[in-house]
């Protein structure tokens, strides 16, 4: 249960650690902090940090068909003494914003859901419930009750909310070495790239849009889905897809529209606070003249391999580089990506 609840704290925005008797939880964040004064003035001091403590521990709240019902209680502790680098001046009292109330019903319900339990297991026999948690049953069961976390019905698969996706939106410049049957030479352009953060199930989708050299516009649009094996900080993907791309010019001699079945091995870590990606990718076409295009791996149609090193960023700004080998129709193109922002959790 603590191991449960600590992986459902993220959740809330917080971490926990289980000590092997109670689930120690740490909140922090910035908040306000003005001087009041006698006279009715309020100056903005500018900003400090707040942090508090919360303990978890197993306690039983109730029997339903026969099974007990455990929950992890929190209890919140006094807040920490704040840290002060200039006291407030005279005839002037310190007052400090309050730390956000943590969302410990997404929480719980998520927490719920990948315990398995069934909506009804609890809803129908809410008589059965202690009431100290009456009420937060309650809140939970008036709640819709979406998939499991991590499975295919999870809504977060194919549309990851903002702290459940890694990935990359970059810039891209490549050129292109052994030209095969293609007229394609070089590219610049953009490319995004978002992962679900999921446990067990997982999915990537790429958008890519670049003008290429020496007349044509790439693009490349693929949504793929697949297993993985290991958790959100690092894990071992393995996907199969749908996608189309090509380049359109007006010579008709660069690289034909087709469609993609490509297959994905992927991995994922974070080193030190970077986001580290790493794929391979071979694909098979249809509708195009692109078959047996990739001079490495004679299998497969095309092929792409990288890896990315970012971390997280605060608006738009460089935060991480990259590289990837694309082939395609006998032509090698070595792409540098500079990414704009990284989506990491």
């Amino acid at each position: 249960m603590r191991a449960l609840a600590a992986d459902a704290l993220p959740e809330a925005d917080l971490t926990g650690v289980d000590d092997g008797s109670q689930l120690r939880i740490a909140q922090s964040a910035s908040v306000e902090r003005t001087w009041r004064y006698g006279d009715g003035r309020i100056v903005s001091a500018g900003q400090v940090q707040r942090s508090r403590d919360w303990v978890g521990s197993v306690i039983q709240v109730g029997t339903i068909a026969g099974k007990a019902w455990l929950a992890v209680r929190l209890v919140r502790k006094p807040d920490r003494a704040i840290d002060l680098e200039t006291p407030a001046p005279k005839g002037a009292v310190d007052w400090f914003g309050d730390l956000p109330a943590p969302d410990f019903a997404g929480a719980s319900l998520w927490m719920l859901q990948k315990a398995g339990v069934a909506k009804g297991d609890m809803c129908d026999h809410r008589e059965h419930i202690a009431a100290e948690i009456a009420a937060h049953v309650d809140a939970q069961c008036h709640e819709k009750w979406l998939g499991n976390p991590g499975s295919l019905t999870d809504p977060n698969l194919v549309f990851p909310s903002s702290d459940k996706i890694l990935g990359f939106l970059a810039i891209e410049g490549g050129l292109a070495f052994a030209g095969g049957s293609s007229a394609l030479r070089g590219q610049l352009g953009g490319q995004v790239v978002w992962t679900s953060r999921q446990l067990w199930f997982m999915s990537t989708a790429r958008i890519e849009l670049a003008a290429a050299y020496p007349t044509g516009m790439r693009y490349a649009l693929d949504w793929l889905l697949g297993l993985q094996t290991g958790n959100r900080t690092t894990g071992l993907a393995l996907q199969g897809g749908i996608g189309a791309s090509g380049v359109a010019s007006e010579e008709q001699d660069m690289l034909s529209f087709a469609i993609e079945f490509p297959a994905r091995l992927q991995f994922h870590s974070e080193l030190g606070g970077r986001q580290l990606l790493v794929w391979f990718e071979p694909a098979w076409l249809v509708l195009g003249n692109r078959a047996n295009g990739s001079p490495s791996v004679a299998w497969c149609d095309q092929l792409r391999t990288g890896a990315w090193l970012g971390t997280k960023a605060d608006g738009l700004g460089i935060s991480g580089f990259g590289a990837e080998l694309w082939e395609t129709q006998g032509t090698r193109v070595i792409t540098v990506v500079v990414g704009l922002t990284t989506f990491l959790r």
